[in-house]
Order: C-alpha cells, then structure tokens, then sequence
C-alpha cells in the first residue's frame, strides 16, 4: 500500500511540469495569435484562435481574444457566443468580455440589452474608466446628450490618460452644439494620441469645428449662443476668431499658421476670463492649456497636433525649430498623466515567433511527454532506494 501511494505521488510530480508545459504553449500560441491581429493580420489570428477554441477546454483567455478578434472585424454576431462563454467563467476576463458583449449589441442596435450588460457591472464601475466609457457611448447611441457626457467625464475623472474618452466626449459636445467643449479634449486628445491614422482624422474634425461661419455650416453652427458665462463668452469669442481665418480652403503650412493664429487667440482669451469656474473642464482642460500657452509652448503645440495631417511640414518645421520642441516635451513629461506619443513599428521577432510556434506545434511535445514518462520511471526507482537508506539511519 506504501508504494501505491508513493507511486500516485510520483506520477502526480512528474506529469505536473509535463501539463504546465502544455499551458505554457497554448499561452505562446494565443500570444502570437494577438500579435498578428495587432500587427493588422486578424484573419490569421482568427484562424489561430477558432482552432484554440474548438477544445471543449479552451480557457476563457482564448474565448476572450477570440470575441475581440471577430468584434475588430465586424462580425458582431459571431462575436456573442465566446463572449458569454467567457462571461460565464467569472474569471479574469468576465469584465472585459461584457464590455464586447456590450459593444456588440450596440452595433446590432440592441440597446436595451447593452444596458442591461452594462448594469451588470455596476459595481466594477467605481475602479474601471471603460464603464463609464461605454454607458457615454451607449446614451450617445440613444440619444441621451446629457448623461453621455456626464458618463464620459466619470471615465477621464478615473483616468485622465484614457484618450479614446477625450475624443468621445468632443463628439458629445460636438452634438450638443458646445465649440469650445468640442474644442478642448479634441486638442488634448491629439496632444496624447498614439494612433497615426487616427491623428488625420481629429485633425480634420478640429479644423471643421474652426470653420468660418461664412463658409459651408455644419448643424451645430447653426444654434443659438445662450449662455452668459465663460462658455457662452467663449463661444462668442470662437466665432469672432473663425470669422477671420477660413481654414477649411487652406492647406500644409498656410493651414497651421491659421490653426496656430486662432488656438493663440482662443487660449489668450480662456487667460484672461477663466479662473472662477470650479467644473470638469476647468479641472481637466483650461488650467492646462492656459499653463502651455503662458510658458509659450502654443507653437511648438500646434505644430505638434498637426503631424497627421501635414506631416512634411511639420517635420521641415521642427528641424529649424527643434529647442521650441524639445521645449514642448520636457513640458509634458513634467506633467501630471503624461503619455508618451509614439509610433508603432513592425516587431522585429515576429519570424521568429511565427517559426518557434510551428515547432511548438510539431514534435517538440511529444519529446517533452516521452522526456516525462522517463523521468517517471527514473523517480520510480531511484526514491524507494533513497528511502530505504534514509530509514536505516
């Protein structure tokens, strides 16, 4: 009976590595799986993932990416069912999954059934800015302008380095027919922004919010200036600066010496009348922008944001201005929530990742699993000697 147990226990110790070792590739192969979606190959990676899935074991790590890839390719039907798979785990995942599960339903136009996701999650909401998120994204959906926005400020108030929630927001005010609110998380959006393609198109949209009231009007162009306070002041002050300059015609450099011309002014002006308003924007937006223009840094800002659109010249820009820019930067790592703008670049290893997995995928496991079975055997004989030499002592 002693040397049944202790053989169980044996083989217990032994194939233990030989199981983590089986999870260990299976972790290296949705790894280089989310590498290729995320290099722009979602296909491949999908291929990848649904062979991973397809065991009645896939962990909710793999039901997890495998939602997010077809959600990335806008098969939001397909999506759902590894997602509430996932879900269901109540694992690591379970958060993030319901937002895909949320995400999709959106797209389907199942709006009720996104809420009731999200309040699923309400007591994650408190510790989790892409909550809040995605109820401001769900009541712009609805049409609900005012808790969009009150939702968004809860996701940039829990972090302020969440960029995607400062373009939302400008979106939001953007319908509610606020320039300046439309303005300030567009400017600050394209300032932390990581995403190149991305930059073109918040470019654009903050140069359509500049456009002269005397061009072609968009809808918000269009609505009353109510408001008495610094906003409705401001927004007075936009269409007295948009008036002057038509940036929509222009282009390259004639584009950014206008753009600078009316940011320089806009930010003089929040100079001078802010600082008695103790609300979101204040917090988040005026005293930083008021703080870039006083130390001088507009140019160099401007400049900066419009890399996007005009790379050429802003690049033929920094090369005779490079301390201004080096200005900027210092400014903004000194900053509090400060993320590094960046470009992405192809990884260099990936050959040599997409080259291990074929071998993980050969022969190497079955050399691990007969390297296993004898170390099994080699443990079977061995500890009885071991042992019988310990007990004579």
């Amino acid at each position: 009976m002693q040397n049944l147990r202790l053989f169980f226990v044996v083989c217990v110790l032994s194939v233990a590595p030989f199981i983590q070792a089986q999870q260990n590739k299976v972790d290296s192969l949705v790894d280089v799986a989310v590498g290729w979606r995320e290099s722009g190959n979602a296909e491949l990676a999908l291929r990848e993932l649904d062979a991973l899935a397809a065991s009645k074991n896939a962990g909710e790590r793999i039901l997890y990416e495998q939602a997010l890839t077809l959600l990335e390719l806008n098969r939001y039907s397909l999506a759902i069912a590894p997602a509430k798979r996932a879900v269901a785990m109540k694992g690591n995942f379970r958060v993030d999954a319901s937002l895909i599960l949320t995400q999709c339903f959106v797209a389907r136009g199942e709006y009720k059934r996104a809420q009731r996701m999200l309040n699923t999650l309400r007591d994650d909401a408190l510790q989790d800015e892409r909550i809040p998120y995605h109820y401001a994204a769900l009541y712009l959906k609805m049409g609900d302008l005012d808790k969009a926005e009150s939702e968004v400020q809860k996701a940039i108030l829990l972090n302020r380095s969440f960029i995607d929630a400062h373009l939302l927001l400008s979106n939001i005010m953007i319908d509610k027919g606020a320039r300046l609110k439309a303005m300030l998380p567009l400017y600050y959006y394209l300032l932390y922004n990581s995403n190149h393609d991305d930059d073109v198109q918040a470019v654009q949209q903050l140069c359509s919010i500049w456009k002269s009231s005397s061009g072609r009007m968009i809808d918000y162009l269009r609505k009353p200036i109510i408001a008495n306070d610094l906003y409705g002041d401001a927004e007075r002050q936009i269409k007295t600066i948009s008036t002057n300059d038509s940036i929509s015609t222009a282009e390259g450099v004639e584009a950014i010496k206008i753009l600078l011309r009316s940011t320089c002014r806009l930010f003089e002006f929040l100079k001078m009348k802010s600082g008695d308003n103790f609300d979101f924007y204040q917090l988040v937006y005026l005293d930083f922008f008021i703080e870039l223009h006083t130390k001088g840094y507009v140019e160099p800002f401007v400049y900066f944001i419009s890399d996007g659109q005009w790379h050429a010249q802003v690049l033929e820009w920094i090369a005779g201005n490079g301390q201004k820019f080096n200005e900027l930067r210092v400014w903004m790592e000194s900053r509090s929530g400060y993320a590094e703008k960046r470009r992405m670049i192809m990884n260099p290893y990936c050959f040599y990742c997409v080259r291990e997995v074929l071998i993980i995928k050969g022969s190497i496991l079955w050399q691990e699993f007969l390297l296993s079975i004898f170390s099994t055997l080699v443990l079977m004989i061995t500890i009885p000697h071991w042992m019988s030499r310990l007990t004579s002592f």
